[in-house]
Order: C-alpha cells, then sequence, then structure tokens
C-alpha cells in the first residue's frame, strides 16, 4: 500500500508543461495526499501568476478538511488571504479548530503550492500531517512534542533531517558510492497515540549488486508515464496516464520482470483516447471533416455561393486544460453587394456595410433635381448580392444671363452646370468686371461665379479714383477731390482691429510717365486682431498611417489642441473641422464645421481621435474635404483653407483634386514632418499646395513641434487679402 501511494504521487508530480508557472490543482481532496495523488499540475494562463490552496472545515463532511488548489490572479488571491484573520461565523474566518471555517493561503513560484496544503504553516505537508491532523487532534503547540531518539546512522551511509527530531521532521538516508538502501529512504517523525516516534526504522546500507534493467519504456500518446526505481527487474513499475479529459485504453500500471528471454515489461504502452463534441455548421454554409471527431480531426468550413466566409476557414480537435477542443468557433456567411457608386453633384448615405438587406439613399445638392431611383437596396439573388437600382442623375443650372449694354454675350453648353460665358463690348467701350464666368455649384446651389460686367466708355481719370470705405476704420485725405498731390492716411477705429498690411498706413495720389494717376499704395484693411480672431473654415486633415508611431502622433494631437486654442472658435471667428486618415478617411470620429460650441468641447474630441495605421492615401483625404467638410455648414463668402499634417508620399492620385480645391479658392497648407530625406515628400506637397511658401516642414516630429512652428502656421491662418 506504501509503494502505490508513493507512485501516484510520483506520477502527479511528474506530468507538467515545459514552461510558464504551474500550479497543483486538485478539487475537493479529503487530504494532502488525496490531492498529491489525484491532482495534477496545471500551466497557469499569462494572467494568473500566484498559485492558491484553500482548506474548508464543515461539519457536513466530518473531521477531514476539503481542500481545494490551483492558479489565481494575484490581486484575487491576496484579497481572499487577508480575509483569514477576520471576524466571520467566529473570530476568525481561518481556525482549523472550528467548524464550518475556510483558510486561504498564497505563494508564488513554480509548483509552489505543493507545500501547505493544509493553510497551517510554510513547510512542506505530508501524508503524516493530514493522517495527524484527520485521527489524533490535540491542542496546544505541536513544537514542544518531539521523537525521543535520533535516527540510526546506517553503517556505510549518512543521514540528514529536516529539524531534528521535531514533529514532521523528515531525515533521508544515503550510501556511500557503491552500496545501495535496504528499508526507506526516509523516515519521518510522526504523531501516534499523542507521542512521537519515527514512523519506519533507520535503513541499512549494503553493497550493491547489479540487476538486470528493462529497455526505457514508451510513454503514450497525448499522455505520459511515471516510473519508480531505476529501471531494474523486480523494483522498477510504471504508471502510464492520460492528458485531461482523455480516457486510458489498455493496462495503468507495468513492472519490469524477469524471462527467459530476458528483463522486459509486463504489460504494452496503452493509447489515449477522446474526442470533440458535434461540430457547428455556419449558417448559410457547410463543414467538411477528416475525420469523426477524435484528436487530429480537421474540418473546413465554406460558404453558400454567392456569400463571403467571416471567420476561421478550419477548425482541428486538439487536446486543451479542459479536455479535446476545437480550435475554432464556426465563422459567420454573409453577402454583400459592390461598392455603390455616389452621383455627380450628390451624395450616398447607406445604413450598413454593403451586406444583404443593406438600403442607400441618393440625395443632390441644393438647387439640383434627381433623375433615377433614390434609393437602393442590397438583395440575393442567384448570382449572388446585387443592387436593385443603379445611382441616379442629379442635373441642375444657373439661371439665363443678360447681354450687357454695349457688349455681347457668347456661352457654351447653355445654363447647365460647367457651362462657360464670355463677354465682350463694342468698340469704344471698356469693360468693368470679369470677362468671364462659369456656371458651378455654390452651397447655395447652381450660380454663376461672376456677374455680369458693364461696357463704359474711356474717360481719362482726371484725378485719383475714390478710396471707398474703410470697414472698421477711417480715412483722412488732403484734398477731397483725391487730385495729384493728395495724401490720405488709414487707421483702424474698431476695438480689436488691426491695419494689415501695416506698411499702408497712407497713399499719394500721383501721376504716372504716361499721363494717367494712380495712389502710390493701395488701401489696406482692417482685419480683427490676428489670432485670435480669423474669419475662415478651416479643415484639419491629419495622417495616422503606420508610419506614425505612437508616441509621435499624441505629440501632433497635442500640437493640433495648441494650434486651435490659438484662435477664438465661433460663427464670426475660426470654423474647424478635422479627421484623420490612412487608406481610408475616418468618419466616425470625423467633426464637421459647427459640431461643437465652445474650444473645450472640440479640443476634446481632437484628443479622442484614434490611432489607427495604415497606407497613406492623401487623394481619399483631400476629396473627402472637397465633397463632406467644406459642404457642411459652410459659411459664405468667409475663406476656406484645408491644413494636411502627413510624413509619407501619397498611394493614391491627389493633384486634381487638389487643383480644384485651389480653382475654387480654397488655400491648402501643408505641414510634413518625417525622419528622413525630405526632399520628395516636399516635392509633392508643393504640387498639393501650389506654393512652396505654402509648405511647412519639421525634420522631427518629437521635438520640432514647437512655439515656433506654432507661429508660422498661425501666421499663414492669419494671412489676409485686401484687394
Amino acid at each position: 500500500m506504501h509503494f502505490c501511494a508513493t507512485l501516484f504521487i510520483s506520477a502527479a508530480l511528474w506530468n507538467v508543461p515545459s514552461s510558464g508557472l504551474q500550479c497543483l490543482t486538485c478539487d475537493n481532496a479529503k487530504s494532502p495526499m488525496e490531492c498529491w495523488r489525484k491532482g495534477y499540475y496545471r500551466e497557469c494562463s499569462f494572467t494568473e501568476t500566484v498559485c492558491l490552496t484553500e482548506v474548508r472545515h464543515s461539519s457536513s463532511w466530518g473531521t477531514l478538511p476539503l481542500i481545494k488548489t490551483g492558479c489565481k490572479e494575484a490581486q484575487a488571491c491576496n484579497d481572499n488571504q487577508i480575509q483569514n484573520p477576520r471576524a466571520a461565523w467566529g473570530p476568525t474566518q481561518c481556525n482549523d479548530k472550528k467548524i464550518n471555517s475556510v483558510c486561504r493561503c498564497c505563494c508564488s513560484g513554480n509548483r509552489c503550492n505543493r507545500r501547505n496544503l493544509l493553510c497551517v504553516s510554510t513547510s512542506e505537508p505530508t501524508e503524516n500531517e493530514a493522517i495527524r491532523r484527520r485521527d489524533h487532534p490535540v491542542s496546544g503547540s505541536l513544537t514542544e512534542i518531539t521523537c525521543q531518539v535520533d535516527p540510526e546512522i546506517p553503517e556505510r551511509g549518512q543521514v540528514s533531517c529536516t529539524n531534528g527530531r521535531s514533529l514532521e521532521s523528515q531525515c533521508t538516508f544515503t550510501c556511500d558510492e557503491g552500496y545501495e538502501l535496504v528499508g526507506s529512504r526516509m523516515i519521518t517523525c510522526v504523531l501516534f497515540s499523542k507521542r512521537a516516534m519515527w514512523n519506519r526504522r533507520s535503513p541499512t546500507c549494503r553493497e550493491q549488486v547489479p540487476k538486470p534493467q528493462c529497455d526505457p519504456v514508451e510513454s503514450p500518446k497525448f499522455g505520459g508515464v511515471n516510473c519508480s526505481g531505476s529501471g531494474a527487474v523486480g523494483v522498477t513499475n510504471c504508471l502510464f496516464h492520460c492528458n485531461n479529459g482523455l480516457q486510458l485504453e489498455g493496462a495503468e500500471i507495468t513492472s519490469c520482470i524477469g524471462t527467459p528471454l530476458g528483463p522486459r515489461w509486463s504489460e504494452n504502452t496503452p493509447i489515449c483516447t477522446g474526442q470533440c463534441g458535434e461540430v457547428q455548421s455556419p449558417v448559410n454554409g457547410f463543414v467538411h471533416c477528416r475525420g469523426s471527431g477524435e484528436l487530429g480531426t480537421t474540418c473546413g468550413y465554406l460558404c453558400n455561393i454567392g456569400l463571403e466566409l467571416q471567420g476561421h476557414t478550419t477548425t482541428t480537435c486538439i487536446l486543451t486544460a479542459d479536455g479535446p477542443q476545437w480550435t475554432n468557433d464556426a465563422p459567420t456567411c454573409t453577402g454583400r453587394c459592390g461598392r455603390v457608386e455616389t452621383p455627380v453633384n450628390g451624395f450616398v448615405n447607406c445604413d450598413g456595410n454593403r451586406e444583404v438587406g443593406t438600403v442607400c439613399s441618393f440625395t443632390c445638392h441644393e438647387g439640383l433635381r434627381m433623375i433615377g431611383a433614390s434609393t437602393t437596396s442590397c438583395n440575393m439573388y442567384s448570382l449572388g448580392p446585387l443592387w436593385t437600382d443603379a445611382a441616379p442623375t442629379c442635373v441642375g443650372g444657373c439661371e439665363q444671363l443678360p447681354t450687357p449694354r454695349n457688349g455681347f454675350l457668347e456661352c457654351s453648353g447653355s445654363s447647365d452646370l460647367g457651362a462657360t460665358c464670355a463677354f465682350d463690348c463694342e468698340h469704344g467701350f471698356e469693360m468693368e468686371g470679369d470677362a468671364t464666368t462659369s456656371c458651378e455649384l455654390m452651397s447655395e446651389g447652381p450660380q454663376w461665379t461672376s456677374d455680369v460686367p458693364i461696357c463704359i466708355a474711356p474717360v481719362p481719370p482726371p484725378n485719383c479714383p475714390s478710396l471707398g470705405q474703410l470697414h472698421h476704420g477711417n480715412i483722412i485725405c488732403t484734398n477731397e477731390e483725391n487730385s495729384v498731390g493728395t495724401t490720405c492716411s488709414f487707421e483702424c477705429s474698431a476695438e480689436g482691429y488691426v491695419l494689415l498690411p501695416s506698411n499702408r498706413s497712407e497713399t499719394v495720389c500721383e501721376s504716372t510717365s504716361d499721363g494717367e494717376v494712380r495712389w502710390s499704395k493701395k488701401k489696406p484693411c482692417c482685419n480683427a486682431n490676428c489670432p485670435p480672431m480669423a474669419k475662415k473654415d478651416i479643415v484639419v486633415i491629419v495622417d495616422s498611417s503606420s508610419s506614425i508611431r505612437k508616441p509621435e502622433w499624441r505629440r501632433m494631437i497635442d500640437f493640433l489642441v495648441r494650434l486651435v486654442r490659438t484662435f477664438r472658435i465661433s460663427q464670426d471667428s475660426v470654423q474647424i473641422s478635422a479627421f484623420r486618415f490612412n487608406r481610408r478617411v475616418d468618419e466616425d470620429t470625423q467633426i464637421l464645421f459647427g459640431d461643437y460650441d465652445t474650444v473645450d468641447e472640440l479640443t476634446d474630441a481632437i484628443r479622442r481621435m484614434p490611432k489607427k495605421g495604415g497606407g497613406t492615401f492623401i487623394g481619399k483625404a483631400l476629396r473627402h474635404a472637397q465633397n463632406v467638410a467644406l459642404t457642411t455648414r459652410n459659411r459664405p463668402n468667409v475663406t476656406d483653407m484645408v491644413f494636411i499634417m502627413t510624413d509619407g508620399k501619397s498611394k493614391d492620385e491627389f493633384r486634381q483634386t487638389a487643383k480644384e480645391l485651389r480653382d475654387s479658392g480654397v488655400q491648402i497648407v501643408a505641414l510634413g514632418v518625417f525622419r528622413e530625406d525630405p526632399r520628395g515628400l516636399v516635392e509633392q506637397l508643393v504640387e498639393m499646395t501650389g506654393d512652396r511658401d505654402l509648405v511647412l516642414t519639421a525634420t522631427d516630429v518629437l521635438n520640432s513641434f514647437q512655439d515656433k512652428l506654432l507661429k508660422l502656421i498661425a501666421d499663414k491662418i492669419c494671412e489676409v487679402s485686401c484687394e
């Protein structure tokens, strides 16, 4: 009986994974011996960093405790352990002298909870400790009870004890080289009938006699084998076991025996068998397996025609800590239509991501009418998912232009969108106004880009032309007739307004060599103090491609927040729209004009923009600014600006969209941030902005966002035209 117990302990302790924290795991064992015998070592997950032992004493279980061990998260285990001295049904929750108590203890280190299975000390518990607590409860301190004599040292041998003659001290015997033990290798000071004594006689040492040995025993697949002895005949026994959740088919124990043909094992190696549960087929799909669910079976998933598989394409029956399990759940089979076309001069809005059942609605720009279906749905047909209707067309035009008096008018394309008209005056008349105009889509609908000019007869001006009014300021002239020699000075009278440019504080009416008269300097304008005032609608585009690292992204966002806080955000000052992009535009976190009323709300929304990598598709970003950001609550007669921050070359075409933005009056300012040679990036940014002066660079994104760079960008925003 003693041999069997030792064998089961060895089998449990040797069956461990090769890496990671391992904890002895058992459930409701009635003694440390039973925990060792029936338990196993489990490799903990990365969040479980300590081992837990829990001992419960209950009247419903008799005098024996119930022991539960396993892996535990460190904080949770500590929260349990600190409850031990606290009151519950008695003065303390942990009291092995009281019924209905529970003790919990934690330890760190590989297999550390194989010790102290009764949560009473830091030394390793033994079978004797469980028997002593079960059969011989005593009062008082156990440290006062000792064995009366020292263990006998065998001739040609040595003995080493863990704690002298104290109770539960374990003494281990060894023999000199060439000698072997006869008797027990270890004896323990145990409590017997309220008296301490050694549980076995001391062994002796005798000269070793070589014994025939069996070949190494083969371990079963998906299992293991634990042997006692050195492999010699008559003293070596091996116990087979299977991993958790598998059944052993064959003999559980084999012994090295002698036969006329030499040493051999008494039993063949058994096999470990087990099966996973029934594999589930995906909805609108099917599954095909190679095998019947036994370990190693692999199954493949397929979807019905026209549907896409989302998830894993295969699953395999493998052995896990919880027994045989499929590696993957069944995927889903979904249908998607192709990309829906956006109508020219219109928009499309879908309530899904092109899966079956998605409905998309079409709208046209203000002032245009729709020809075609206003909605389309993604339906399943025999050929797969298809849209029910094609995108409609948006048509419309400008009002008919009158012919200028004393002039001519010639148009191409009638008054439809895109039509161009040219004006000319009769001989002897000069044109005042633009010579051409185009029908374009404005925020108010289709509009001509300029008014019809006036044809007037040229009259040599005897005086300089009137300077008109200076909004938010005054013009003071030395002569009301504006004759040659008249000097006019300019000043701003409204609070918070300054003269721009500052070097145009006065002008003089002069006569030129060709007989004409003109002012020496053009009239300035009074502009609100900038910053913080600047009447502009600004779209901020931020590159979040994979080359932007997370520390750089946070620095870019902090810099953007500083830039926004430099200006007053209101209807009579600056409006901000912002979004990030990589290979696509993030419309989920985009900010449109008027979304936020205060600068705090706006900067909070900017900080919430996530960092997600991908390619650098500047063309997509500019088209989103053109078609969405600049068409949503954009103020008329206010200068528009696009400010883009990027660190890489665009992977798509952007030049045409950039030109369309510039031609429509949008100023593009670019900030290039990079770590290497900037020449290629700068050339691309110049093509985008159309002006080298509108390209700013930062050679080190983590160190360049300083006040000087902030001022340069603020100056670009504050630039105004007084023409």
